[in-house]
């Protein structure tokens, strides 16, 4: 690659990441929010979040029924080109009427608070269905596909270019219909005045953007199809086209490099299908397919030939740890005011404790808690589930039977850093964490990290395990060094729950006067540990 083409390259890539900004004072705090009315609408719980907005899951009063609040994230209220990305995602939704796009209700601004009212999809996205289910069936996917396909079409219709098509942006419902949201990047390509790109700007995700995206050309729908296409690799494969190290690396990839074949990591899917995926992902634009309508048609072919004609239902969640926090944040700030340790030392050390084993007996309902006694080459307890002849087989049984002995049997039959075990190491991180055994957690937290060839989705997850371990464990200087070297950039790879849990462990854990759990793990190695933290226990209070 020319120095010429590094330095584009690297302006485009760093411009597009997310930074931090200093808190801008004078708005209400997005956990101050719960049972709150943002005009018509009450604010129940908090259901997700990202880089620029928390998610909300509210009653609009005046037709009683539940929807998603997009409330702007009040740090970032002063920059002008994050409100103006915000109030773009509803102009551009506003005009879009189709069952595969999230529709928005509503958009305005309530007590200094930003916010866009739009349809509650119950279910999951699809980066969570992965890391969940691991890569589906063929004809599961494809089903999935051309509901997708169908939304940009009537995007494209509009004129509209979605620019962030990735696993985090399509919704799947418990009925297994797909919907696209979050159209906060989108732009017109035919008259309005929806375009924020500026000069040298490039916007999206480096794993699934199209490569004109990463240089910062112009871009039309062809780009959303690449994306499109990158995304479904991920999904039948079970990773994205391009791994490394860095954004830039992978931006190279995204420009120079052919994808990995997809055959080679499902031999089971049909040449028609995996040159379809393919095809979206041609490096130039021509020759890719002309349109959604096209990419339609051709799936359409496919499910006359039975290879895409498969409906599925979403399996209902089990309860996790987001349904034992659900109860009001006032309740949290009552509790944390009586639970003070200048107040009340000793209740505050013993109720906290007890928090913690409460919301770990509520949570632990897919497992029971044990102490294991022989270890498995991963360093987990022995499994004891049925071995499969391969590791793609023995990993869709986890996923199927979702116990800890099928995933620890992941790490038992296959050693190795392979996407499915990359995976059954990050679920095997957040059972542990849930069931509080921390040294076990701890254990995988460090193999991820010493390992080099880990995806940034498992480096993430580990390093937002250990920060969780030692919050959890009263290390909160330690968890809350972790959270600014190493996570930072990285919140967006974490699997969820886990980045949930965390990021309510830092809000909501005391600092009591009292002593650290003796028997609590503590991470060894100090990876990414300052020589300033406060590492050393508290001494007992004494009676």
């Amino acid at each position: 690659m020319s120095n010429a083409g590094d330095s584009s390259l690297t302006q485009a890539v760093s411009q597009s990441q997310i930074l931090g900004r200093a808190p801008v004072s004078g708005f209400l705090r997005v956990a101050d929010l719960q049972d709150q009315m943002l005009g018509e609408f009450r604010l129940l719980r908090r259901i997700g979040g990202g880089g620029m907005a928390e998610v909300w899951l509210a009653e609009q009063t005046s037709l009683r029924r539940q929807v998603a609040i997009k409330v702007m994230r009040p740090d970032i209220q002063a920059d002008e080109t994050c409100r103006r990305r915000f109030e773009q995602e509803a102009l551009a939704t506003a005009g879009l009427n189709h069952p595969n796009i999230v529709q928005v209700y509503a958009v305005g601004e309530s007590n200094g608070v930003r916010f866009i009212a739009q349809e509650y999809v119950a279910g999951m996205n699809m980066r969570d269905y992965i890391l969940k289910k691991g890569p589906p069936e063929a004809h599961i996917a494809l089903h999935l596909l051309k509901q997708v396909a169908a939304a940009l079409q009537a995007a494209a219709e509009k004129g509209i270019v979605h620019r962030d098509i990735k696993p985090e942006n399509i919704l799947l419902t418990r009925k297994g219909v797909a919907k696209v949201v979050d159209f906060g990047l989108a732009q017109l390509t035919q008259g309005g005045d929806l375009r924020l790109t500026q000069a040298g700007m490039t916007m999206g995700t480096p794993l699934y953007m199209s490569p004109e995206q990463v240089q910062g050309s112009k871009v039309d729908h062809r780009s959303d199809l690449y994306s499109l296409g990158a995304t479904f690799y991920h999904l039948l494969a079970g990773r994205p086209p391009f791994r490394a190290e860095t954004a830039l690396a992978i931006a190279y990839h995204q420009v120079h490099t052919p994808p990995p074949s997809l055959s080679d990591s499902r031999p089971d899917l049909s040449p028609s299908v995996c040159r379809l995926i393919q095809r979206m992902l041609a490096k130039k634009p021509d020759e890719r397919f002309p349109s959604a309508e096209a990419l339609l048609q051709e799936l359409r072919d496919l499910e006359k030939r039975g290879e895409a004609d498969g409906a599925f239902t979403m399996p209902v969640e089990s309860p996790t740890i987001d349904d034992v926090s659900r109860f009001s944040e006032s309740r949290w700030r009552e509790w944390s005011a009586w639970l003070s340790p200048s107040a009340h030392p000793w209740v505050a050390f013993a109720v906290w404790g007890v928090l913690l084993v409460t919301v770990a007996a509520a949570a632990g309902t897919r497992s029971v808690r044990r102490t294991p006694t022989t270890l498995n080459p991963a360093g987990g307890p022995l499994a004891h589930a049925e071995r499969e002849p391969t590791l793609v087989r023995q990993f869709q049984l986890a996923g199927r039977t979702n116990t800890d002995d099928a995933w620890w049997a992941v790490l038992q039959y296959f050693p190795g850093s392979e996407p499915e075990t990359d995976i059954a190491r990050q679920e095997l991180i957040t059972r542990l964490i849930q069931q509080q055994r921390f040294a076990e957690a701890e254990r995988l937290c460090s193999e991820v990290l010493a390992a080099k060839s880990a995806p940034e989705s498992a480096i993430a997850t580990a390093w937002a395990g250990r920060a969780l371990n030692l919050a959890l464990t009263g290390h909160l200087a330690d968890a809350e060094q972790i959270d600014r070297q190493h996570l930072r950039n990285r919140r967006d790879a974490i699997q969820r729950p886990l980045g949930e849990w965390l990021n309510e462990a830092l809000r909501r854990q005391p600092r009591p006067s009292g002593p650290d759990p003796e028997d609590s793990p503590r991470p060894r190695g100090d990876r990414g540990l300052g020589k300033g933290s406060d590492a050393s226990p508290k001494q007992r209070p004494r009676s």
